[in-house]
């Protein structure tokens, strides 16, 4: 082992010689946190990237899990329970809220300048489901009836 890989500490006139990495360990284990850092199985692509049938967003959280976020292909203009039916006909669904901030973010290019829907309901009122504005960034939710623009996503595990 190299000296930066090691710490050694004076111990009552003796000299401890100690992997780093066990030090470590140790001090995680004391604060009670994994020994072990999560691992990230293979690195993030770049933004619009080809992945899995579709083009890498960026991260997204859903059910407060990290995941990775691919927008697919295609547009469609439809009601809300419409455009859910054509999400699941491409083996996706339509972007949560907060996966419509990370296309806001990320890939506002690829979106017309208009309202897309989300997956989310309106809570306050079952008739209606929230909806972003490619335009200017804006969420608010619109009677399910109304005719707006869709994108279709998956999410996968990082």
């Amino acid at each position: 082992m190299s000296p930066a890989e090691t710490v050694s500490i004076d111990l009552a006139g003796a000299k401890v010689t100690i992997p780093s990495n066990t030090i470590a360990e140790l001090w995680l284990a004391r604060l009670g946190k994994p020994s072990v850092a999560p691992k990230i199985e293979t690195p993030a692509p770049l933004f619009g990237a080809s992945l899995d049938g579709g083009f890498y967003a960026g991260v997204t959280l859903h059910d407060g899990v990290p995941k990775r976020l691919v927008l697919l292909p295609g547009d469609h203009k439809g009601t809300w329970d419409n455009a859910r039916a054509w999400a699941a006909e491409r083996d996706g669904e339509l972007p949560s809220r907060i996966d419509q901030l990370v296309l806001w973010q990320n890939m506002r290019e690829q979106f017309e300048q208009t309202w897309y829907w989300s997956s989310e309901q309106y809570a306050p009122d079952a008739g209606c489901a929230w909806c972003q504005d490619f335009t200017d960034g804006d969420q608010l939710s619109r009677h399910k009836s109304a005719e707006l623009r869709a994108r279709a996503v998956r999410r996968l595990p990082l």
